[in-house]
């Protein structure tokens, strides 16, 4: 019984001590271009690693005040150091983003740590002030005027 014993605590602090050598890769800092992207816009994410890994997946949720949408779940391409994903975002509405980066190295999923937060820029409103503002039907007044005249003229032409 003392053997069985003894042969659990050296199982035990052999995988402990394995686990402890264990290194997980450092997580880089997320990073967004343009910088302070619009809603509905295409951005670019990049991440630079540490230490190599083999897949990198990105998640994001585009979010409003008291409100945010689905998350998103996309792999990174890449390799090793150095992982980006190109996406575009979809809802017209969204205020910020919120997103983080899982690492895999070996069989192990490590997260990023705190959220990125992305501030969204207003879209710009297709209602500039440069464009003309034309109401519909006031260019009919002149016209009736001028067939009004006509009329009048060619009544006293006749007469």
């Amino acid at each position: 019984m003392k053997k069985i014993i003894a042969g659990i605590l050296l199982v035990f602090i052999a995988s402990s001590v394995t686990a402890a050598n264990t290194q997980s890769p450092t997580i880089g800092q997320l990073q967004v271009t343009p910088t302070n992207p619009a809603a509905k816009s295409t951005v670019t994410y990049s991440i630079t690693l540490a230490e190599n890994a083999s897949e990198v997946n990105l998640w994001y949720h585009e979010c409003k005040p008291g409100m945010c949408y689905e998350a998103q779940n996309v792999s990174m391409t890449g390799t090793g150091k150095q992982f980006q994903k190109q996406l575009t975002y979809s809802h017209a509405d969204a205020t910020y983003v919120l997103a983080r980066a899982y690492v895999k190295t070996g069989n192990v999923w490590i997260q990023q740590g705190q959220d990125f937060n992305v501030t969204l820029t207003a879209q710009p409103n297709n209602n500039s002030n440069n464009t003309k503002k034309n109401s519909p039907g006031f260019e009919i007044i002149p016209v009736l005027a001028a067939v009004g005249i006509v009329l009048y003229l060619m009544r006293k032409k006749r007469s």
